[in-house]
């Protein structure tokens, strides 16, 4: 008779008194084969996730407070304690030993001047599940996790709950460890209820994915060291003050159009410029929030701490006489992809294929895919406060949020645009690998961003870029 192990469904089943497992579903697949996705860098993590928060707090015992806050949210939220082994995901529920190696392995305090950017990305042995890091000088706390754990939203989830630990009464009782397991959350594909494609999808999906894999050698940044082994991931990041950031919205709101869009619009044409190339679309991929799509009364959204992402192929086109014409353009691609439950039905198509088409050989002939993929998180404000504060008898020190960022580990010679709005202000992140690009050639790419929005928009705009080192 075959073992529950032998047929493993893809919710959390228990399959001994200490242990939960689960089956990996489609999207677990992409983040999953995407992290063996690094050039010449094995024992590292393709797209290892990083989130970090910059704090002001008044209080002397910080790094007891955090790791008694990360002990708690290891019982909240075990699934950021789980491994993926063998092609299924597991879950050791947290006895005394258990729990004592498991906070050898994840909690760290870095006690330095230097800033979680500079220290970034933290050459450490390789990440199999969640990790965090203190930097008691410089106020700071660092999550850290393989992607096929978390999303950006999914961080901000996370850090909301513990920054409400912080200036919340002691508990009066330590986490009851051994029934955590209540608390595993099933897999996106469970949350957003995903079915089978009906004929009339699959056809459409067909063909979406044929005009992407038709439109290489796409846009592309230009790039060094072909071939060669990857080194250090790094950043360097654009802010817009509120002023800005309101004219920005204000514009994209008289247009008829998203930020997202106006931003993919930006990135696309800049990228275009960088590489110096005549494309007139840039093929890459768009990526969703998948929580709007699970119904908050059976999954309550403020559990949603992993992974709830999907993706689709897209293929943007590009006016370059008309930065409103690719806004809008770009917009329209994004809207697309919802219509008739498409997203959502397509979901394994998109990662089996996607993982299949970056998997495959290279033509000689091909130019390096250095592609610049948008990621845009939105208003960090409406998962995460700027001020943390309890009112009532036995409430702790508030805490001001004074800063956020987050950053994938890139093992290639691809770049992440990662976007943000924090405290009113706009950031726009290019995350890149040392290897293939210099910081004086980011910095350009930058600038290219920037004028883009400003002569697009028709605003004056300021220039802020900033490096590791350079934050305030």
């Amino acid at each position: 008779m075959a073992s529950i192990k032998d047929s493993l469904p893809t919710d959390w089943t228990q399959t001994s008194p200490s242990t939960y497992e689960r089956s990996m579903d489609s999207m677990d697949f992409f983040y999953h084969a995407m992290a063996g996705a690094g050039q010449g860098r094995p024992e590292k993590d393709h797209w290892l996730f990083t989130a970090a928060i910059r704090i002001d707090t008044d209080r002397p015992g910080l790094v007891d407070d955090v790791k008694a806050a990360w002990i708690a949210l290891r019982y909240k939220f075990p699934g950021f304690s789980s491994v993926i082994k063998d092609g299924r995901w597991i879950y050791r529920v947290a006895d005394k030993a258990e729990l004592a190696s498991w906070l050898e392995e994840s909690f760290h305090v870095h006690d330095t001047e230097k800033t979680t950017r500079q220290l970034y990305p933290f050459e450490t042995n390789a990440i199999k599940r969640g990790v965090l890091r203190v930097l008691p000088r410089t106020q700071e706390i660092v999550l850290q996790c393989p992607h096929a754990h978390m999303d950006g939203i999914g961080s901000l989830i996370f850090f909301n709950n513990l920054l409400n630990y912080l200036v919340a009464p002691l508990p009066a009782a330590e986490p009851a460890f051994g029934t955590e397991g209540a608390n595993l959350v099933p897999p996106s594909s469970i949350t957003t209820r995903v079915q089978p494609c009906t004929s009339g999808q699959k056809d459409a999906w067909d063909a979406i994915f044929h005009n992407f894999l038709a439109s290489f050698p796409t846009v592309r940044l230009n790039t060094e060291n072909k071939g060669a082994p990857a080194g250090r991931t790094t950043n360097v990041w654009l802010t817009f003050d509120p002023a800005d950031t309101g004219r920005i919205v204000a514009r994209a709101r008289e247009l008829g159009v998203t930020v997202t869009s106006v931003l993919q619009a930006a990135v696309s044409l800049s990228a275009r410029q960088h590489g110096q190339v005549s494309n007139k679309t840039h093929a890459t991929m768009a990526i969703y929030n998948a929580r709007p799509y699970i119904d908050s009364t059976e999954f309550p959204h403020e559990r949603l701490v992993n992974c709830n992402t999907f993706g689709m192929p897209a293929v943007y086109p590009l006016v370059p006489e008309s930065f409103v014409e690719t806004a809008k353009k770009a917009g329209e691609v994004l809207q697309s992809f919802k219509k008739g439950g498409l997203l959502v039905a397509a979901t394994p198509l998109f990662a089996t294929g996607m993982v299949a088409a970056l998997s495959a050989p290279v033509p000689e002939n091909m130019p390096v895919a250095a592609d610049l993929q948008l990621s845009s998180l939105g208003v960090v404000d409406k998962h995460m406060r700027s001020l943390y504060r309890h009112e009532g008898p036995q409430a702790r020190a508030d805490v001001a949020v004074r800063d956020f960022w987050l950053s994938l580990d890139l093992l290639g010679p691809g770049v992440a645009a990662e976007a943000w709005t924090f405290n009113e202000k706009l950031s726009i992140e290019l995350v890149y690998n040392e290897a293939y690009h210099q910081e004086e050639s980011m910095v350009s790419l930058l600038r290219f961003i920037h004028e883009q929005l400003t002569k697009g928009l028709n605003l004056d705009l300021k220039f802020d870029a900033r490096e590791p080192g350079n934050e305030e």
